[in-house]
Protein backbone atom coordinates (compact mmCIF):
# COMPACT_ATOMS: atom_id res chain seq x y z
CA UNK A 1 0.00 0.00 0.00
CA UNK A 2 1.19 3.67 -1.09
CA UNK A 3 0.70 6.14 1.69
CA UNK A 4 0.45 9.30 -0.28
CA UNK A 5 1.62 12.94 0.66
CA UNK A 6 -0.98 15.93 1.31
CA UNK A 7 -0.28 17.59 -1.83
CA UNK A 8 -0.73 14.81 -5.02
CA UNK A 9 -4.33 14.45 -3.20
CA UNK A 10 -5.14 18.19 -3.47
CA UNK A 11 -3.30 17.93 -6.77
CA UNK A 12 -5.64 14.97 -8.45
CA UNK A 13 -8.44 16.77 -6.35
CA UNK A 14 -7.92 20.33 -8.34
CA UNK A 15 -8.74 20.35 -11.93
CA UNK A 16 -6.60 23.30 -12.78
CA UNK A 17 -3.50 21.92 -10.39
CA UNK A 18 -0.24 21.51 -12.99
CA UNK A 19 0.10 18.09 -11.43
CA UNK A 20 -3.35 16.61 -11.54
CA UNK A 21 -2.98 14.69 -14.39
CA UNK A 22 -0.02 13.00 -12.91
CA UNK A 23 -1.30 12.95 -9.25
CA UNK A 24 -4.43 11.19 -10.45
CA UNK A 25 -2.31 8.80 -12.75
CA UNK A 26 -0.35 7.73 -9.77
CA UNK A 27 -3.03 7.24 -7.45
CA UNK A 28 -4.86 4.90 -9.90
CA UNK A 29 -1.78 3.29 -10.50
CA UNK A 30 -1.61 2.65 -6.92
CA UNK A 31 -5.02 1.74 -6.10
CA UNK A 32 -4.48 -0.65 -9.03
CA UNK A 33 -1.44 -2.78 -7.67
CA UNK A 34 -1.14 -2.75 -4.20
CA UNK A 35 -3.44 0.22 -3.09
CA UNK A 36 -3.54 3.88 -1.83
CA UNK A 37 -3.82 5.57 1.33
CA UNK A 38 -4.04 8.51 3.16
CA UNK A 39 -3.73 9.58 7.30
CA UNK A 40 -5.01 11.42 9.97
CA UNK A 41 -3.05 14.29 9.08
CA UNK A 42 -3.16 14.08 4.88
CA UNK A 43 -7.25 13.99 5.52
CA UNK A 44 -6.79 17.41 7.83
CA UNK A 45 -4.39 18.97 5.39
CA UNK A 46 -6.59 18.18 2.30
CA UNK A 47 -9.75 19.53 3.94
CA UNK A 48 -7.99 22.92 4.99
CA UNK A 49 -9.19 24.82 1.49
CA UNK A 50 -11.85 22.56 -0.14
CA UNK A 51 -15.30 23.47 -0.84
CA UNK A 52 -16.68 21.03 1.16
CA UNK A 53 -13.97 20.23 4.15
CA UNK A 54 -16.78 17.23 5.27
CA UNK A 55 -16.81 15.64 2.46
CA UNK A 56 -12.57 15.38 2.11
CA UNK A 57 -12.76 11.42 3.25
CA UNK A 58 -15.21 10.60 1.11
CA UNK A 59 -13.76 12.12 -1.76
CA UNK A 60 -10.65 10.51 -0.94
CA UNK A 61 -12.24 6.98 -0.71
CA UNK A 62 -13.89 7.48 -3.82
CA UNK A 63 -10.21 7.92 -5.35
CA UNK A 64 -9.96 4.62 -4.09
CA UNK A 65 -7.73 5.81 -1.24
CA UNK A 66 -7.74 3.78 1.86
CA UNK A 67 -7.78 6.13 4.99
CA UNK A 68 -5.60 4.48 7.81
CA UNK A 69 -4.63 5.51 11.33
CA UNK A 70 -1.14 5.44 11.50
CA UNK A 71 1.01 4.25 15.28
CA UNK A 72 3.49 6.83 16.29
CA UNK A 73 6.27 4.24 15.16
CA UNK A 74 5.36 5.25 11.70
CA UNK A 75 7.06 8.52 12.21
CA UNK A 76 10.89 7.80 12.47
CA UNK A 77 10.87 6.37 9.06
CA UNK A 78 8.27 8.48 7.78
CA UNK A 79 10.64 11.64 8.90
CA UNK A 80 13.74 9.76 7.32
CA UNK A 81 11.64 9.15 4.04
CA UNK A 82 10.65 12.84 3.92
CA UNK A 83 14.47 13.68 4.64
CA UNK A 84 16.02 11.73 1.31
CA UNK A 85 12.55 13.70 -0.31
CA UNK A 86 13.95 16.82 0.43
CA UNK A 87 17.04 16.29 -0.67
CA UNK A 88 15.83 14.94 -3.94
CA UNK A 89 13.41 18.05 -4.57
CA UNK A 90 17.20 20.32 -3.79
CA UNK A 91 18.80 18.36 -6.58
CA UNK A 92 15.72 17.13 -9.06
CA UNK A 93 12.87 19.31 -8.53
CA UNK A 94 9.54 18.07 -7.00
CA UNK A 95 7.92 15.50 -9.62
CA UNK A 96 11.12 13.86 -10.20
CA UNK A 97 11.87 13.87 -6.53
CA UNK A 98 8.69 11.56 -5.77
CA UNK A 99 9.93 8.06 -5.53
CA UNK A 100 8.88 4.81 -3.72
CA UNK A 101 10.41 4.71 -0.31
CA UNK A 102 10.17 0.89 0.49
CA UNK A 103 12.85 1.05 3.21
CA UNK A 104 10.70 2.95 5.17
CA UNK A 105 7.87 0.63 4.92
CA UNK A 106 5.38 0.79 8.01
CA UNK A 107 3.59 -2.20 9.22
CA UNK A 108 0.09 -1.80 11.15
CA UNK A 109 -0.59 -5.31 12.24
CA UNK A 110 -3.89 -4.39 13.86
CA UNK A 111 -4.97 -3.64 10.20
CA UNK A 112 -3.38 -6.10 8.01
CA UNK A 113 -1.43 -3.39 6.32
CA UNK A 114 2.40 -2.69 5.48
CA UNK A 115 2.38 1.02 4.03
CA UNK A 116 5.29 1.82 1.60
CA UNK A 117 5.69 5.49 1.73
CA UNK A 118 5.81 7.75 -1.79
CA UNK A 119 7.12 10.93 -1.12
Amino acid sequence: MRLFDTSVLIDAREDDSPWHQWAKEQIAEAVSSDGAAANTVVVSEASVRAKDPAAVPALLEGFGVTLVLLPVSAAVPAARAFSVYLDRVKRLGRLAACVHRPEAAVSIPSRGLTVDLWL
